[in-house]
């Protein structure tokens, strides 16, 4: 079933200073998902809170929501999964938000910005280009933005050479408010 409001939980992995730690929130994978399938270790629909680690609740709090992803989900996975259908959406000329919630550390900057924005992300790509390192760690945010003026771009030069015409009137506003309003007529 599909509805206008989804809910994601991305359980970001842990830092380099809490390494060997034990986790207490395991993704549980998708039961739609093939044993065999690659997105099984990093994407699910439910969470699992006190799991077998913990010495209080053996069997955890399980908790299901619309997409789960696990320290192991790459940024594109998760821009691809739920970032790539909003924008085709915006483009159709629906409206399209993303909330990131969380407390602090949780991993929100990291998802939407990333740790870096790579020197060479909005650069023009060629196949079999080599990147930098910072590439794939790029977040939501950059890649969304990216991808929209691409394809905007596309959208234009595919008008036929329909292009804009410098020399072309501006558009009539929308209604007699917004034209007053413009040349300075507040009498109405």
């Amino acid at each position: 079933m599909s509805t206008n409001i989804q809910v994601a939980v991305r359980v970001r992995p842990f830092l380099p200073f809490e390494a060997g730690s034990k986790s207490c929130i395991d993704v549980l994978p998708s039961e739609d998902h093939e044993p065999s399938s690659s997105q099984q270790l990093s994407q699910g629909k439910s969470v699992r809170i006190g799991s077998s680690h913990s010495s209080i609740h053996k069997d955890g709090h399980k908790f299901t929501f619309d997409k789960c992803f696990s320290g192991l989900a790459t940024q594109v996975e998760i821009y691809t999964s739920l970032v790539v259908p909003l924008l085709k959406s915006c483009l159709e000329g629906y409206n399209a938000t993303t909330v990131a919630y969380g407390q602090t550390g949780a991993g929100k900057t990291y998802t939407t910005l990333g740790p870096a924005t790579s020197p060479d992300f909005f650069a023009p790509q060629n196949k079999g280009e080599q990147h930098s390192k910072e590439y794939d760690s790029v977040g939501i945010l950059p890649r969304a933005l990216r991808d929209l003026f691409s394809q905007l771009e596309h959208k234009r030069e595919s008008l036929n050479g329909e292009e804009d015409d410098p020399a072309a009137p501006p558009a009539a506003p929308l209604n007699d408010e917004n034209n007053n309003a413009i040349n300075g007529d507040s009498s109405h």
